[in-house]
């Protein structure tokens, strides 16, 4: 009898849990994020790993309640050590770039570790960026490119642009171009920003396939207005030096600008050089279409891949 009345409470509470959940999912979904947060709140503290997860989101995106993002990295932290995969993945990533939580890379390799073993294509992504960074592991270029292969391999597209770079360098395995290109061109498919700088460099240097400046120069525009900093950084350089373009000192503070925003250590180098050739007029001008910039979205597919 006892184990009956066990079996029937744990009924209740699992039918309970689950019904606040998704309650907070028809909320949600209706943008109604007060109530939705009242529903995963219940459903969280009855120990669902879901009502966790979306607890997370509501705190990191400040939906229903003020914008706490330590109390999303704690909820996340719950739902990740409860084995939900995405909620492994998000750990990594809140752990590599210190956001709720103290940065600590040794940590973010230990998550992606985690959710790789359950299958995550994004995780063994992240791992082969571990190892090419030497964040929070040992530097090593062949195991980058073993984690990048498996995840090409496993449909994860950012791998494609990754492995053609690493094809085209030599890192990790011996250089090979055609290699190269036709991983460049899978990741181009996906409209993979760093695929389209990748192929613009294989142009401009003839690498395996005829050199042509004017399919070069497309391909770093392309890349550019995807907001690739290498892209832009190449763009502002040749429009310096008039390489395969007439020189245009405002497009080249333009996209030197934009590279330096994210952190391009060679735009940021060449972007005092060629603000001193700028009138006032131009520099205004140049502001101005810097300011104006809206990139090109990427491709849905890629986004949030687990």
């Amino acid at each position: 009898m006892k184990r009956l009345y066990l079996f029937i409470c744990l009924t209740v509470v699992t039918f309970s849990v689950y019904a606040d959940y998704n309650d907070g999912l028809v909320y949600f979904k209706q943008q109604q994020y007060k109530q939705a947060y009242q529903e995963f709140k219940q459903s969280a503290d009855h120990g669902d790993v879901n009502g966790l997860t979306a607890l997370a989101v509501m705190y990191q995106k400040g939906l229903g309640v003020p914008k706490n993002l330590t109390l999303a990295a704690r909820y996340t932290e719950k739902a990740a050590k409860r084995g939900n995969l995405a909620a492994q993945n998000n750990l990594a990533n809140l752990y590599a770039v210190g956001l709720g939580l103290k940065q600590d890379y040794k940590k973010a390799f230990y998550w992606y570790s985690k959710a790789e073993k359950q299958g995550s294509a994004g995780a063994a992504y992240n791992l082969g960026l571990s190892y090419k960074n030497g964040d929070g592991v040992e530097k090593n270029y062949e195991k980058a490119f073993r984690w990048y292969q498996k995840a090409a391999n496993e449909g994860y597209v950012l791998a494609y642009a990754s492995l053609g770079a690493f094809y085209y360098d030599g890192l990790g395995i011996e250089k090979n171009y055609e290699e190269a290109y036709k991983n460049f061109n899978k990741a181009k498919n996906y409209n993979i920003p760093r695929a389209f700088y990748g192929l613009g460099v294989m142009y401009a240097n003839g690498n395996y396939v005829k050199q042509d400046s004017v399919k070069a120069i497309n391909y770093f525009i392309d890349g550019a207005n995807r907001n690739d900093d290498k892209s832009q950084y190449q763009l502002g350089k040749l429009y310096n030096e008039g390489k395969f373009v007439k020189p245009d000192m405002v497009a080249s503070y333009k996209w030197l600008t934009l590279s330096a925003n994210q952190g391009n250590a060679d735009a940021k180098a060449l972007l005092p050089k060629v603000k001193a050739k700028l009138s006032n007029a131009q520099l205004q001008q140049a502001e101005q279409a810097v300011a104006e910039f809206k990139p090109i979205d990427q491709n849905p597919l890629m986004i949030n891949q687990h």
